[in-house]
């Protein structure tokens, strides 16, 4: 028996590792192809599509920085957009509503683990309920509710938008406080802390690492989002929705070559790539709360 279950497992690791290993090698691959394609000529792109380039053209990078524009506002109306201003539309979308999503959901899980009051039974319900049952088709009826809060087409709005407890970051900052004993905020207490000087003072500054891991994770994912901004930015493109426009709009059609389309890709993927390699052991590592001696 020990043998066929020894067997078993490394069967499953094996298969494990060669679909692991296949993924891995297709996004080198695609990494590659991005990277190469920034670095040709239009010349070399047309006859070498997928070998590497001959010259290098670290200037595309530039042209790219210089060149990409996007048009917004009506006819009447329309101004254009360079991408030093989409950069910097991303970071205050990125920032701001990776910083709501990170905080909210921390202060509600806090307050139903360690609070007993009826109304948390409700908030842990509809969470799970949210969770199971998604809400879709809600796109619509949304747009209309920021059009008329004046939320809609504004940075700030977004922030709003994204106020919101619900989801699984919510149940991650739940088994976190949970598993948080109440002698830390007991300790607090009897000193006369009040209890925003316990959250702010005692219970934040031990669930931080899991706080900066889920901003970080949300800067990433709404820094490469643009179906977002795409919708309810119309007038404040961020990086990502530039480039999409290069490639897909018909106003922006034939503004960009390929070449420079993968350099603005790459362009965007720096500041990604920074944080992971700044913070990968907040990603990798073990997350240990302690401190209390017996």
């Amino acid at each position: 028996m020990k043998t066929k279950t020894k067997g078993k497992i490394n069967i499953f690791a094996i298969v494990c590792a060669t679909v692991l290993g296949i993924y891995t090698l297709c996004m080198f691959l695609f990494m590659y192809l991005t990277v190469s394609t920034s670095l040709k000529d239009i010349f070399d792109l047309n006859v070498n599509p997928i070998g590497l380039p001959s010259p290098i053209c670290f200037e595309n990078y530039g042209f790219a920085y210089e060149t990409l524009v996007v048009q917004v506002g009506s006819s009447g109306n329309s101004r254009m957009v360079y991408f030093d201003r989409m950069l910097l539309y991303s970071v205050l979308y990125s920032v701001g509503c990776s910083f709501i999503i990170s905080f909210i959901p921390c202060i509600m899980a806090y307050l139903v683990a360690k609070y007993n009051v009826s109304l948390n039974k409700i908030i842990y319900g509809a969470v799970v309920f949210a969770m199971v049952f998604p809400v879709v088709g809600a796109g619509a009826s949304e747009l209309q509710v920021m059009k008329q809060l004046g939320l809609y087409n504004t940075i700030p709005g977004m922030w709003i938008q994204s106020a919101s407890f619900l989801g699984m970051y919510f149940l991650v900052y739940y088994a976190s406080f949970k598993s948080l004993s109440n002698e830390y905020m007991e300790a607090a207490i009897i000193d006369g802390a009040s209890h925003l000087r316990v959250l702010t003072s005692v219970v934040l500054p031990l669930v931080k690492t899991s706080i900066f891991a889920v901003f970080i994770l949300q800067f990433i994912a709404h820094w490469n989002n643009y179906q977002t901004p795409l919708l309810y930015l119309p007038d404040y493109p961020t990086a990502a929705v530039g480039l999409f426009r290069s490639a897909y709009s018909p106003n922006q059609a034939g503004t960009l070559t390929e070449n420079m389309r993968m350099a603005g890709c790459v362009i965007l993927c720096i500041p990604i790539m920074v944080i992971f390699l700044a913070f990968k052991d907040i990603f990798m590592g073990n997350i240990t709360v302690g401190g209390i001696k017996g």
